[in-house]
């Protein structure tokens, strides 16, 4: 069993105990908690309701025709690469390949990607095979939290001594300074996984005012800290709106930005979907950069990032900072917290 799915099962097992311990007699938690350790355990389980012996039997998702072929050849395309990707990615990859054409020859590809959608929740939802709810990624929502942190200040002193990293920063040894803004912002960790020392802005659409004032407010004001020449390395579709959220990025900074920059489009281009035979959007003329299989986005985001970062200038910053993260452990953890 994977260490996932073990964690998951001691989740499970806790939950339930923890709902068995706090009622016996309240029927909706405890069927939740059965129904819950099911799908966590994949095991029968038996309880005791109000007196009455139920058995909960695990039924597992059984997809039905070509869809588990589909399914497996999906899980198959996401655990290729190192980084987790969206859906629309896995389906891009799909459809590319005529994987789910052959099957669905009756499907528009919108209505193509409404199946495989459903199915795939399906899967996710109901632990199908290595299915999991987190197998894709969504950059789109997430939380703010807020309220957690040590349970008291001796093991905050003891997480900080042992989680003390000296981090140094790296634009002083560069020529310029670079960002990377892309539109397809669920594949922020496809950008993360193959830069390194750049700041990623996921542009998502069309950005807000707010957005791209305080973009330009923050450029202009690294331009005068470091005084070296901006760079800004552009990705997204290429398709009409593609080129007006591009253009209407570029727009703002006239506009805003005080500091010597360039914004420069890496793709998509049309010698690019030329050369690595995209497919069409099947939402509008056009090609998306989650057409892109995982050897062409490595070869032109490293390829546009190249000339503009000396990664081999960090090497000596990075042997300070494991030199003075490691001192620094050492002294700290001669040190004791005084009472408060």
């Amino acid at each position: 069993m994977s260490e996932p799915v073990a964690k998951k099962h001691d989740d499970g097992m806790q939950f339930l105990k923890r709902i068995l311990a706090q009622n016996q007699e309240k029927r909706k938690p405890l069927m939740r908690a059965a129904f819950l350790f099911l799908r966590k355990t994949m095991k029968n389980i038996t309880l005791q309701i109000n007196g009455e012996k139920r058995e909960f039997q695990y039924k597992p998702y059984s997809p039905r025709g070509k869809n588990p072929d589909i399914l497996d050849r999906a899980y198959e395309l996401l655990t290729s690469v190192k980084y987790r990707v969206s859906l629309r990615w896995v389906f891009y990859k799909l459809w590319d390949e005529r994987f789910i054409r052959g099957w669905w020859k009756d499907k528009s590809k919108t209505d193509a990607y409404d199946s495989f959608w459903a199915i795939s929740a399906n899967a996710r939802k109901r632990f199908y095979k290595n299915w999991r709810p987190w197998t894709l990624i969504d950059k789109t929502r997430g939380a703010l939290y807020d309220g957690f942190g040590s349970s008291n200040p001796v093991a905050w002193w003891n997480d900080y001594k042992n989680d003390a990293i000296c981090v140094l920063e790296k634009v002083s040894s560069q020529d310029y300074y670079v960002e990377i803004w892309f539109e397809a912002r669920a594949m922020i960790d496809q950008f993360k996984y193959y830069t390194k020392y750049i700041t990623l802005r996921p542009m998502a659409g069309f950005s807000s005012i707010t957005f791209m004032w305080e973009t330009a407010d923050f450029i202009s004001k690294i331009y005068r800290k470091y005084n070296k020449p901006v760079r800004i390395l552009y990705f997204g579709d290429l398709d009409d709106s593609g080129k007006k959220i591009y253009k209407n990025a570029c727009d703002r900074m006239d506009d805003w930005c005080q500091a010597d920059y360039e914004v420069i489009r890496c793709g998509l281009t049309p010698e690019q979907a030329a050369k690595y035979n995209l497919p069409e959007n099947w939402e509008k003329p056009g090609h998306q950069w989650e057409s892109l299989d995982d050897i062409g986005a490595n070869e032109i985001i490293t390829n546009a990032v190249k000339p503009f970062i000396r990664l081999a200038r960090t090497t000596e910053i990075e042997a300070i900072e494991n030199r003075t993260t490691e001192t620094a452990r050492l002294v700290l953890n001669d040190l004791e917290l005084p009472n408060v």
